[in-house]
């Protein structure tokens, strides 16, 4: 099994995403309370694609990751009232997890494996140049789950930027 050099396995799950009402304020009580931090914080943050239960959208979300141990947290702030999959969660049950992201080393093959276990492709996006510029689908497994399941394309720009946000943690 490839251990990515982040410290996960690939084909695990790499992430813990919560959605919070203000991204700064939450970063200060995760840091405080969990010694979580520091925060890579990507304001207004755009993919170059998104599309939203299959219609293109363009929310306005605010990202913060930081890790602890090998374990990247998010926290996500969306600005805007544009239909999304943080909205829906939000409206249904609140503020808070969101989701678990899962560092895939086939992304098709794995894409094609959620929807024959009957997820949704809620949201899909092509993250810019400067995340690597790998694909990501949110799947909707309420069904099953408490929250959704994000898969990742774990290439080698993806990997390499997860290592550098964890290695701003270790000291």
């Amino acid at each position: 099994m490839k251990v990515l050099k982040f410290g996960q396995p690939m084909n695990s799950i790499v992430q813990v995403a919560y959605i919070v009402p203000d991204v700064r304020t939450a970063i200060t009580a995760y840091v405080k309370t969990l010694n979580i931090g520091p925060w890579l914080l990507m304001e207004h943050f755009q993919p170059k694609s998104q599309s939203y239960r299959g219609h293109s959208t363009a929310m306005d979300v605010s990202i913060a990751t930081a890790y602890s141990g090998s374990m990247m947290f998010e926290l996500i702030q969306q600005h805007d009232e544009v239909p999304s999959v943080f909205r829906e969660v939000r409206d249904n049950r609140g503020y808070g997890h969101h989701h678990v992201a899962y560092a895939s080393g086939n992304f098709d093959a794995d894409h094609e494996d959620h929807l024959a276990m009957g997820y949704e492709a809620a949201f899909e996006a092509v993250m810019p140049e400067a995340m690597g510029e790998g694909r990501i689908t949110y799947f909707d497994a309420h069904r099953d789950l408490p929250f959704m399941i994000e898969l990742i394309e774990m290439n080698d720009k993806v990997e390499t930027i997860f290592t550098m946000i964890r290695e701003m943690s270790l000291d």
